[in-house]
């Protein structure tokens, strides 16, 4: 199935409220005019893009990444996980052997996978999930292991343990994203508590931490014996690693969900600050601590779920799902915070919340939506906003203007 893509710039209170806009209609495309910001001629590309829906039936998926086997390799919250060929639209579930037995009383859900680089020679994929109690305190743990694929059986066996983090208790979010690149295990770990422990680094909680790909803590860490790459971290949702630099997607509390670019040791606020801080005081705590800001800051919050980058006519774009707004937003690519930024929706509310984008290494993108929820244990899984949607699906993004005449696009 194809379809449309409705395509609209923001108003500028997203990023400002204090900020306002008016509209100028260009070729049937809705740009937003302020004395704070200007349309990139380059992000008009984009205003041709539509969508396809490549697998329906999807219940409560997670993860998308493309494997270098060229196949899209999806997590979803019932522990599954699956292969998709993008090529024959054919879904193989795998079976997955976990290092432990489970119980009646805790719940599953599998989250973040990453695929070891070398995978022809070294077939190991790493896999995270929360193990949760099902009560009222949601006492739990994040998990992350390594599995080897058995392309016989289809199925991941030999689960060795990397992390086992039980600290976290009283919350569903507990991060989980992983990317792996060159050598290395990127994960990302929350703790949304305003009396958290993310400014801890004797504690895993509200990290991105960086792991060798067999499990071991590499010597030139920022701390000595230590996994932590960065703290000071909310929640966060996405990572993507481009050109050598890595980026995250975060969480804010009711204001300032962000972008950061990921550094070294580096302290990013949370709990002290979100944001850049809007009072003295927050200021203050940022010169003190030595607070990284954000590239990009949303207030209100989008919930920003996940993060990729895109390259179109020589331009690089962040591409990043949210759930609270039911879109995609494209950005321009940036390391340093933009208070004059330039921003594109696309699939606004069209098909709920957007768990997880995955750009493929030829530019195809590919995004989960996420609108089956476990609202709680009683009564099970049920549909969060678009009660329309009972089953969760994969589309396929393009930005280029098909050639088959049936198939039209429309712009605000």
């Amino acid at each position: 199935m194809r379809g449309l893509i409705f395509i609209k710039y923001l108003k500028s209170s997203v990023f400002f409220l204090r900020r306002s806009a008016t509209f100028i209609i260009i070729g049937g495309l809705a740009l937003v005019n302020t004395s704070c910001r200007t349309v990139s001629e380059a992000m008009l590309q984009f205003k041709d893009a539509y969508y396809e829906v490549v697998c329906e039936g999807l219940n409560q998926p997670w993860s998308v990444v493309e494997g270098p086997d060229n196949m899209l390799w999806i997590t979803n919250n019932t522990a599954v996980v699956s292969r998709f060929n993008p090529t024959t639209k054919e879904m193989t579930p795998l079976q997955v052997q976990l290092p432990f037995k489970r119980e009646s009383k805790f719940a599953f859900f599998a989250h973040g996978l990453a695929l070891h680089p070398q995978f022809a020679t070294q077939p190991f994929v790493y896999l995270s999930y929360m193990y949760v109690q099902k009560d009222d305190t949601l006492t739990g743990h994040l998990d992350v292991i390594r599995l080897q694929y058995n392309s016989k059986t289809k199925s991941l066996i030999n689960p060795v343990l990397i992390l086992e983090d039980k600290h976290i208790s009283g919350t569903m979010v507990m991060g989980g994203r992983l990317l792996a690149h060159d050598n290395y295990l990127f994960i990302t770990t929350s703790d949304e508590r305003e009396n958290g422990q993310s400014q801890d680094i004797s504690s895993p909680n509200g990290k991105i931490l960086r792991y060798h790909l067999d499990g071991t803590i590499p010597e030139d860490n920022p701390f000595e014996g230590s996994p932590i790459y960065s703290y000071g971290h909310r929640n966060p949702q996405g990572l993507v690693m481009h050109d050598g630099k890595l980026y995250s997607s975060e969480h804010g509390p009711s204001n300032n969900d962000e972008i950061n670019l990921i550094v070294k040791g580096g302290n990013y606020g949370w709990p002290l600050v979100s944001g850049w801080g809007d009072t003295e005081e927050e200021k203050e705590l940022i010169r003190e601590n030595n607070i990284i800001g954000p590239v990009y800051t949303w207030t209100p919050t989008i919930a920003c779920s996940s993060i990729d980058v895109i390259q179109r006519e020589g331009y690089y774009y962040f591409v990043v799902t949210t759930l609270k707004e039911s879109d995609i937003r494209l950005m321009e690519l940036k390391d340093e915070y933009d208070d004059d930024p330039k921003e594109l929706v696309l699939l606004d509310e069209q098909f709920g919340r957007l768990r997880d984008v995955c750009v493929t290494r030829n530019g195809r993108v590919y995004v989960l939506t996420y609108n089956r929820i476990q609202k709680n244990f009683k009564y099970g899984f049920l549909p969060r906003k678009m009660e329309s949607f009972h089953y969760d699906m994969l589309l396929e993004i393009f930005f280029d203007r098909p050639d088959q005449p049936e198939i039209k696009v429309k712009q605000l």
